[in-house]
């Protein structure tokens, strides 16, 4: 942080890490798999260096340096392609959010420096609680369905119930048992992971 440097020697090894990584298919869902991981890192890379260079092109001077483009490919190798836009929005609106205090008392300026990197680090933090959250709401949402599904399935299957029924009816029953069966297999599969 003193020396608002991202060493070359912690990002290369992720970056490589974080490729390998995704040739398991056997990984957490949160790992994309390799053609999402190479675009995560090239698109992460691209997006901090672009804005590197623009600014550079309008207000002749460096605006950030390579270890956070670094950093933002190592992310991108990570979680792919669809973390980055998440993570660079977050990672902004939270050091906007702790550096605005200081702009206010002006113990800091506009052109003041501020290491970005360990924004990216908390954005990143943030986007996998979110996504961790999302995928816990996506479970209870399957439990719910699949009690539903049981329930209607029980009152379908009951003798009395089946002789009032029309064909068109039984069909549906069919079709009913193939979707329970169906969620109790993602289920599983969610659970799993």
């Amino acid at each position: 942080l003193k020396h608002y440097i991202i060493p070359n020697i912690l990002t290369f090894p992720m970056m490589v890490l974080g490729f390998a990584k995704s040739f398991d298919p056997n990984l957490n869902p949160i790992f994309p798999n390799y053609i999402n991981s190479l675009i995560g890192g090239i698109f992460g890379y691209l997006i901090i260096w672009s804005i590197i260079f623009f600014y550079k092109q309008i207000r002749k001077k460096e605006g950030m340096g390579l270890g956070d483009a670094k950093l933002l490919a190592v992310i991108g190798f990570w979680f792919g392609w669809v973390s980055i836009p998440f993570v660079i929005f977050l990672s902004s609106t939270i050091a906007l959010i702790v550096v605005i205090p200081d702009l206010l008392k002006k113990s800091k300026k506009l052109s003041s420096q501020i290491p970005f990197g360990p924004y990216i680090i908390l954005g990143t933090i943030f986007y996998l609680v979110f996504l961790q959250l999302e995928r816990m709401d996506l479970k209870v949402k399957l439990f719910f369905q699949i009690r539903l599904l049981e329930i209607n399935s029980i009152r379908i299957h009951s003798p009395s119930s089946i002789h009032h029924h029309k064909l068109s009816q039984c069909i549906y029953f069919q079709n009913r048992e193939v979707e329970l069966q169906q969620y109790h297999l993602l289920i599983i599969d969610s659970l799993v992971v």
